[in-house]
């Protein structure tokens, strides 16, 4: 079974700020939306040019509304010892892989933006009515949120993706008053590594901010 994630296409800049560093963790920001996180310091973070081997492609939900223009930005991190950013491309990873991305969404597509549209933003469908090939899918947190002219979803799901094999996918999703773009956070890897650093990933998807709108 395969799952392709609908990645967007990025531009834009990347602040990794050292300086601003608490403890453990230093903060990503991009600057110009207001949207910042903490990862730990021993992480590694990618823009997509540094995107090495072959990246993912647009998928058809971009098609149906999310066009990636001037003011798009997307990077990927690696909590692996062995760091890549195309270890976004596999949901079966030993170690957290996360993906943070802005994207502008067309005009056509903003009276339409619901809870069930941004929850469908990522892989292309929506974890709380999964299509039949995706019925192993065990959700574990759907969650609105409404605040500081911002909302969205934040929803968590484990799901098997090869015979044997389970992934937990955590995200959290944005959009602002207007609709017109989305904010999101994914993060993700196998069962047993989700299981293990869940306190350490709670604390990386909950510091994700958006303070542009």
């Amino acid at each position: 079974m395969k799952i392709r994630s609908t990645l967007l296409v990025a531009m834009g800049s990347l602040l990794l700020v050292t300086a601003c560093s608490r403890g453990d963790f230093a903060y990503v920001e991009q600057p110009d939306e207001g949207v910042f996180f903490k990862v730990p310091n021993e992480w590694s973070v990618f823009e997509t040019r540094h995107y090495d081997g072959n990246g993912p492609t647009l998928e058809e939900f971009i098609e149906n509304g999310v066009t990636p223009a001037p003011g798009s930005w997307q990077v990927v991190i690696d909590g692996g010892p062995e760091p890549t950013a195309s270890n976004v491309q596999s949901f079966l990873n030993p170690f957290p892989v996360a993906i943070a991305e802005i994207a502008p969404l067309n005009e056509a597509t903003r009276d339409v933006v619901s809870t069930a549209f941004l929850r469908t933003s990522y892989l292309g469908w929506d974890p709380v009515s999964p299509p039949e090939e995706f019925e192993s899918l065990v959700l574990e947190l759907d969650r609105d949120i409404v605040q500081d002219g911002l909302r969205g979803n934040r929803h968590r799901f484990a799901l098997d993706v090869a015979q044997g094999s389970t992934t937990v996918i955590d995200t959290i999703v944005l959009t602002d008053a207007e609709n017109s773009k989305i904010y999101r956070f994914t993060i993700f890897c196998e069962e047993a590594c989700f299981r293990a650093n869940s306190d350490l990933i709670y604390e990386i998807i909950s510091s994700f901010t958006v303070e542009g709108t």
